[in-house]
């Protein structure tokens, strides 16, 4: 079942060092991230992400913004390379607008 966190919600865990859920809500959203040990954001929405927040508490960010349309092969790559390679080692945290 989704969980949620202060400022953070719907969140799920595909495994250990993978999770997922909606926009971080303010200061405190990205805190509970930090408290997970969130290294990395990737971020799928199309809106640009809140990267000086992240940056301030130590996490890395991606933004690969997708449509509501099947992701195309490119962009299934960008995804896969970002949550294997292109992240810091620890926690990864994949969100969407919802």
């Amino acid at each position: 079942l989704p969980a949620s966190f202060l400022g953070l919600h719907q969140v799920v865990a595909f495994q250990p060092d993978i999770i997922s859920g909606a926009k971080p809500i303010g200061i405190e959203g990205f805190e509970s991230l930090k408290k997970l040990e969130v290294k990395t954001i990737v971020f799928v929405d199309g809106v640009p992400p809140d990267v000086e927040t992240a940056e301030k508490l130590g996490i890395k960010t991606v933004h690969i913004p997708l449509t509501y349309e099947a992701p195309s092969p490119k962009q299934i790559l960008e995804l896969a390379t970002a949550v294997s390679r292109g992240r810091e080692p620890g926690v990864v945290y994949i969100h969407c607008h919802q």
